[in-house]
C-alpha cells in the first residue's frame, strides 16, 4: 500500500469541513492489510490519524492487495462491493458503512 496515499487521504478528509460532522464523535480504528504491511488510522473525537500499530484491536479491518487497497483510498470502487475474493473485511457493518462513506465523500 502506498502510505503517501494513505496520508494525502487523510489531508483531503480533514481538509473537508462538510465531513467533520461525520467522524466528530467517532471512536474507531481501521486496520489496512496487505500482502507487506499493515497501517492504521485512527479517528477519535475529530482528530484523524495513521498510525504503524496501535495498542487496541482494530475495529474494521481490510485485508486485499496494494493496489485494491490504494483504489479503495482514491474513490475507486465501493468496499461492500468488491468481491470476497479481491477483499476481506472484518468488523460490524455499522462501522464498515461507515468507513464506506468516508471513502467515498472524501473523493467526491
Amino acid at each position: 500500500m502506498d502510505r503517501h496515499a494513505l496520508y494525502s487521504w487523510k489531508k483531503d478528509l480533514e481538509s473537508r469541513e462538510d465531513l467533520t460532522s461525520l467522524y466528530h464523535h467517532k471512536k474507531l480504528v481501521v486496520c489496512f492489510h496487505d500482502q507487506k504491511d499493515s497501517w492504521y488510522v485512527s479517528f477519535q473525537d475529530g482528530t484523524i490519524a495513521v498510525l504503524d500499530s496501535v495498542d487496541r484491536k482494530a475495529d474494521i479491518t481490510v485485508e486485499a492487495n496494494d493496489e485494491i487497497i490504494n483504489s479503495l483510498i482514491l474513490g475507486g470502487g465501493k468496499l461492500t462491493s468488491m468481491p470476497n475474493e479481491l477483499v476481506s473485511v472484518s468488523g460490524s457493518y455499522k462501522d464498515l458503512l461507515f468507513l464506506e462513506s468516508i471513502l467515498y465523500l472524501s473523493n467526491s
